[in-house]
């Protein structure tokens, strides 16, 4: 082996061991670094393709020539076990290879390509890469490999190979914007937080990329930052007036500023855009439901969660206007169905519980309640957690005040007025269980409390 220098001496190394070599040169290194020498320790980027017989590899020839990927043409044609990879063997010292390997490795430069007959592998293709360009390759398989655990539900594995793809490639558009929606996925604020500034990497990157504005926008939408939601997607107008999903979120973004008549006409050309758009057809429901319509509102709202692409929050939203409209068949059926599909998210099971109690299942509803508490962990610590909390035992109370256990229901009343102790109902429904219980004092004290609150209670004791 021979080690190149800074100038013109060479050091010849003969040894039973190569690696053993190596260990001696590194021990050596510090010396022959004073004498002005060096050591050669850079790897060669490769890719491979091996074929049994010679009509394939002249086919697999014919097409590299032809243009085609390299990587393309691994997939189809090697038999290599890097093949479905594309055929990339990584970083490699020379030194690791066959000795016929290292000729025909070495007789080429970056970006060029041979092919030869080795005994052990059969006839081989070999393509040397620009370092460079093989980081860029090797970022686009840690994509790949992130885009798979993502599929399979593994957000934690997915956010591990992403993180590769950009640290040999932080200039990769399309890993920030995956990293940005699984860190959406992951639905804690901090995480929040983090995929608004991936997404905006990405469009930084490339102020095309659609997707990337789509995210970015709905991250500023859900944040209540709906004027940097709309400079996101006005930004490039020309695109989002052309592009459906862009054009029914700006419609959403109307909407939400006060304006439903401009979030209709939005919806409705994205609709026009693209007619199975369920998105379109739920924002537009949302739409006329604020305009009071809601015949029209559940129309597009039934055609929103009926189209392919519809989400949970869709069908969890529709249900709940279902209970809203006391349409309870409906509305329990619709929303198992958003519980079934997205078990973890507590408001799904919290809606559920109500519907429920009002179909007169109220131990089934605490059972949904329960589930809703050991779920709510995603929550911030502080204000949206507790108020969730205070929905869910106040929700618990009514559910015992329908299963006639007074003691349990004043118990979660007691706990909501921890929470805000100025809560109307709870104090309300406190006055008429201690009345019952026998205790006009306590009665006569939550009365008075609900009345400064200024409580009614709904027809119907909904």
């Amino acid at each position: 082996m021979t080690v190149p220098c800074t100038q013109s001496r060479t050091v010849k190394i003969s040894s039973v061991s190569r690696r053993l070599a190596r260990v001696t040169l590194a021990w050596l290194v510090s010396p022959l670094c004073l004498a002005g020498i060096v050591q050669d320790d850079s790897p060669v980027d490769l890719q491979i393709i091996t074929v049994t017989t010679n009509p394939q590899l002249t086919g697999v020839l014919e097409e590299l020539e032809s243009g085609a990927r390299f990587e393309a043409v691994a997939r189809r044609h090697s038999n290599h076990p890097t093949a479905a990879g594309g055929g990339y063997l990584g970083p490699m010292s020379t030194d690791d290879l066959s000795s016929g390997m290292r000729r025909q490795v070495e007789g080429i430069s970056p970006g060029s390509i041979n092919h030869f007959v080795d005994p052990g592998l059969g006839y081989v293709v070999i393509r040397k890469l620009e370092r460079k360009a093989a980081k860029r390759a090797y970022s686009r398989l840690a994509l790949r490999r992130g885009s798979r655990h993502l599929n399979q539900g593994k957000p934690r594995e997915a956010i591990t190979e992403l993180k590769a793809a950009l640290t040999l490639d932080p200039k990769s558009a399309d890993a920030h914007l995956m990293l940005g929606y699984v860190y959406r996925l992951l639905g804690s604020y901090r995480m929040i937080g983090e995929a608004k500034g991936e997404f905006r990497q990405a469009l930084s990157l490339d102020p095309g990329n659609t997707s990337a504005r789509f995210h970015l926008a709905r991250v500023y939408l859900d944040l209540g930052r709906i004027r940097k939601a709309r400079e996101t997607l006005e930004e490039r107008l020309e695109i989002t007036e052309k592009t459906p999903e862009l054009l029914s979120l700006l419609g959403e973004v109307n909407r939400q500023s006060g304006d439903p008549r401009l979030s209709i006409r939005q919806n409705e050309s994205a609709a026009i855009l693209d007619p199975d758009l369920a998105q379109a057809h739920y924002y537009l429901g949302l739409a006329h439901l604020d305009r009071g319509d809601t015949e029209e509102a559940l129309s597009r709202l039934d055609r929103a969660i009926a189209a392919k692409g519809a989400t949970s929050d869709m069908v969890l939203k529709t249900g709940s206007i279902y209970l809203q409209e006391g349409v309870l068949q409906k509305a329990v059926e619709l929303l198992r169905k958003a519980v079934e599909v997205s078990p973890a998210v507590p408001e799904g099971r919290l809606e559920l519980a109500r519907a429920l109690r009002l179909m007169g299942e109220p131990d089934s509803a605490l059972a949904e309640l329960d589930a809703a508490l050991s779920h709510a962990g995603g929550f911030s610590a502080s204000g949206k957690y507790l108020e969730f909390e205070l929905e869910v035992y106040l929700e618990k109370g009514r559910a015992f005040d329908a299963r006639n256990s007074p003691a349990d229901a004043i118990r979660s009343y007691l706990r909501v007025l921890e929470l805000d102790p100025g809560h109307g109902e709870a104090h309300h429904r406190l006055a008429r269980l201690f009345a019952t219980a026998g205790d006009p004092e306590r009665s006569r004290e939550h009365a008075a409390r609900a009345k400064e609150a200024e409580f009614t209670e709904p027809a119907g004791g909904r």
